[in-house]
C-alpha cells in the first residue's frame, strides 16, 4: 500500500504541460520552473498535482512520495530518472533520487519511495 509522509513540499511554477505526469520526477529548468526529468538527470523531487504551463504545483522533496515506475523495482533499490520521469532501479547511473520502499513488477505501478537526492 503506498503512502506519503511529506516533510518537505516546495511550490513551483510548470514549465510545461505536466497534467498526466503526477508522481512523476520533475527537475529545475533554467528560467525556475519545473519540467520532467530524462534520463539520469538529476531530479528536485516528485511532481504532486497535475499542472499546466504557467500553474503552480507542490513538488516533494523530502519524506517519502509516491512514484510512477518504469519497470520491475524491488525494495532498497537505489532509484533514477528514465527518459520519462518515471523511476528505474540504478545500474551505473549517477543521480540516484530514492530508495525503494516497496516491491513493483510492471512499467507503470505506483509505489512508496524515501526521498534520498545523491550524485553518486
Amino acid at each position: 500500500m503506498s503512502q506519503q509522509i511529506n516533510f518537505g513540499k516546495l511550490a513551483f511554477k510548470a514549465g510545461e504541460d505536466l497534467t498526466t505526469k503526477m508522481y512523476h520526477l520533475v527537475k529545475l529548468n533554467n528560467d525556475g520552473t519545473i519540467v520532467l526529468c530524462g534520463a539520469d538527470e538529476r531530479a528536485i523531487g516528485v511532481l504532486d498535482g497535475k499542472p499546466r504551463v504557467g500553474e503552480s504545483v507542490a513538488v516533494n522533496v523530502l519524506g517519502t512520495s509516491k512514484v510512477v515506475v518504469g519497470g520491475a523495482v524491488n525494495i532498497g533499490d537505489y532509484l533514477v530518472s528514465n527518459a520519462n520521469g518515471q523511476v528505474i532501479t540504478r545500474t551505473n547511473e549517477t543521480n540516484v533520487i530514492g530508495i525503494a520502499l516497496e516491491n513493483a513488477s510492471n512499467a507503470g505501478e505506483i509505489i512508496e519511495m524515501l526521498i534520498i537526492p545523491l550524485s553518486l
